[in-house]
Order: C-alpha cells, then sequence, then structure tokens
C-alpha cells in the first residue's frame, strides 16, 4: 500500500461564462406579492444561484431559465421534528424555471458520543434536486423577486473568483482520497497503481461543505462533504 503516492493534485473549477436571468415561471395571481430581499439573505439566494450555474445546470437549464422572463425565485423556511440536542434550521429554494429545488441547512447540534460541537453558522447546501412544479408545490412557498440586472453583473464578476483549498486542506483530502482508493480496488480485488496517481479536487464553494476529488485513470469520482466546514480542524 506504502507503495501508492497521491501526488500531481490539480484544482480543477467548471467556469460558468453564460449571463443569465433568474429562472423562475409566471406567479400565480392568487399568490402573496413577490418580496424584495436585501442583505445575507439576498446574497444567500445569489450564492446558490451562482452555485448551481457553475456545478449543476447545463446549457439547457440556461435557455429554459432565459425563456422564463421573470425575476421571481421562492423561498420557504422548514420546521422538521429534530432530536433534542438538535437546533438546526433548513430553508428550501426553488426555481420553477429548471423544476430545481435546494435544501439548505445551517447545523447546530452537538455529538455527545465524541463532545464534537457542530456548528456551520451559515446556510449550506445540503440536497439538489430537480423535481416537478405544480401549483399546490408553489402554495407552500413565498416568492422572492431579484433585480436581474444585478443578479446578472454578480455572476458575472464570480466568474473568475475560486475559492481554492490551503495547503492544510489539500494534505487531509490527498490522505482521505487515497485511502478510499485503496479501499476500492481492494474490494475489486486489482492491484495498486504503480508510481504516482493524479486526482484532480474540485474548488471550494460558500454555500456547500463538500469537495469532489477525480481519479481521471480509475475513472472514479470521489465526494467529501460534512455539516463541518471542510477547513474545521474538528473534522480531521
Amino acid at each position: 500500500m506504502k507503495a501508492m503516492k497521491l501526488t500531481g493534485i490539480t484544482t480543477a473549477a467548471a467556469l460558468s461564462i453564460l449571463l443569465i436571468t433568474c429562472s423562475c415561471v409566471t406567479q400565480p395571481v392568487d399568490s402573496p406579492p413577490a418580496q424584495v430581499v436585501s442583505g445575507e439573505d439576498k446574497q444567500l439566494i445569489y450564492q446558490v444561484i451562482n452555485h448551481l450555474y457553475r456545478w449543476y445546470f447545463d446549457e439547457v437549464d440556461v435557455q429554459r431559465s432565459v425563456r422564463s422572463g421573470n425575476e421571481v425565485v421562492w423561498v420557504r423556511d422548514l420546521h422538521p421534528k429534530l432530536d433534542q440536542n438538535d437546533h438546526s434550521s433548513y430553508r428550501e429554494i426553488l426555481l420553477p424555471g429548471t423544476g430545481v429545488l435546494v435544501l439548505l441547512k445551517k447545523a447546530d447540534y452537538d455529538v455527545p458520543e465524541t463532545g464534537l460541537a457542530v456548528k456551520s453558522g451559515h446556510f449550506v447546501i445540503a440536497r439538489v434536486e430537480r423535481i416537478k412544479i405544480t401549483q399546490e408545490i408553489l402554495d407552500g412557498y413565498s416568492p422572492v423577486k431579484l433585480a436581474r440586472e444585478e443578479l446578472r453583473r454578480y455572476l458575472f464578476n464570480r466568474r473568475g473568483k475560486i475559492i481554492y483549498p490551503d495547503g492544510n486542506l489539500v494534505d487531509h483530502l490527498r490522505q482521505a482520497a487515497r485511502e478510499q482508493i485503496i479501499l476500492h480496488l481492494q474490494e475489486k480485488s486489482e492491484e495498486l497503481p504503480k508510481g504516482n496517481v493524479v486526482v484532480h479536487f474540485s474548488s471550494l464553494s460558500p454555500v456547500a461543505n463538500e469537495v469532489w476529488a477525480f481519479w481521471e485513470a480509475g475513472r472514479m469520482l470521489i465526494r467529501f462533504s460534512s455539516d463541518l466546514s471542510l477547513t474545521d480542524p474538528q473534522l480531521w
């Protein structure tokens, strides 16, 4: 096992160069008027949209978004039943123009077995899924109006701003990726590769505690995620 070295790591990011409008559908007549958000709430929505367009959407989604022609997304806070020591907060953002539902989580709970306090401090993406939009679904959300040109400028200005893992995090990711690759090969009863192994790591996101590792030669994709920030020393 020690003969295998994980070196030559690069950080890759998919950059969206398309200027887009906010995805949405026509607001129902009987829905409440769209509110205008500002401050942290607006920043969160912008960051989520930027993350989606960088990592999830393709050209078809962009065209749907442009054709929708509106400037509204739909938001609601969730209040699920949680464990006694769990005070986490949940929020959903729905983009009907593309049929994408984003679940956000602000972690705030303790792990008694380890004494670990898990607090994320802000909302991060917990799940992204595509759903069929119906009027009944929209009735549970509040419409939020966004400034189209402001959003376009935000996305344009963010297109080249990449958050790279620092050296300490790269060391942790290298070790974790090595362990996963070795485990994967052992389960398949395959020999370990000789020499260096090149793995590409994704960039970081302000609204997603996750990093993807791609071992191209082994055609293997590994996802590292946590409720804690990946830079939190408690995690490693």
